[in-house]
């Protein structure tokens, strides 16, 4: 008996609310696991989830990880507590970059997909996101799909960062406009 790929993605379309309720349903275990183990249990979890986990990172407690394999987070990373990062799964294999150094303020979002209205209907969307080394995330910031962060940039408090952020920038505002560069 032998599988054909076109079968099997005509049959995960058809049932693809029932394998995202199970994936949403294990995803809320390993976030609950993640957020009540003591920190070297923690932080060896983080080691074995995510794509790659540098070395002095730290991601607080109260954190939301959804598809963990598709984020790699350098060396010396702070991330503050309430952060939620989505990278995205169905529209394509993009992922998430965090390199070296780069502080995160708490309650920020980083949305890998979402949608676009486009003649009667939406239309997923998605592609990575890249933030370089030293950049500083303020909080309650929002980081959408396809964006460069460059190195050593600042994003202040509470921005939305729809578009690239130049090395060397500071953004502010909604949406993130170059205040100094």
């Amino acid at each position: 008996m032998s599988i054909n790929l076109l079968d099997f993605k005509g049959l995960f379309l058809r049932h693809r609310r029932i394998f995202f309720s199970h994936y949403a349903y294990a995803n809320m275990i390993y976030n609950f696991l993640l957020n009540i183990s003591p920190p070297l249990i923690r932080y060896i979890f983080l080691k074995i989830s995510l794509g790659r986990f540098g070395s002095k990172s730290f991601i607080d407690y109260g954190s939301y990880i959804r598809y963990p394999s598709k984020i790699q987070i350098g060396k010396n990373v702070e991330i503050n507590r309430g952060f939620q990062i989505y990278p995205s799964w169905a529209n394509g294999n993009y992922g998430i970059v965090i390199e070296d150094e780069v502080t995160i303020g708490p309650n920020v979002t980083i949305f890998g997909a979402g949608q676009k209205y486009e003649g009667d209907k939406f239309l997923d969307v998605s592609s990575g996101i890249h933030i370089k080394k030293n950049a500083y995330i303020g909080g309650n910031c929002v980081i959408r799909y396809g964006v460069v962060i460059g190195e050593k940039s600042i994003v202040a408090a509470g921005s939305v960062v729809v578009k690239d952020v130049p090395d060397g920038s500071v953004v502010v505002g909604n949406p993130a406009k170059t205040l100094h560069r």
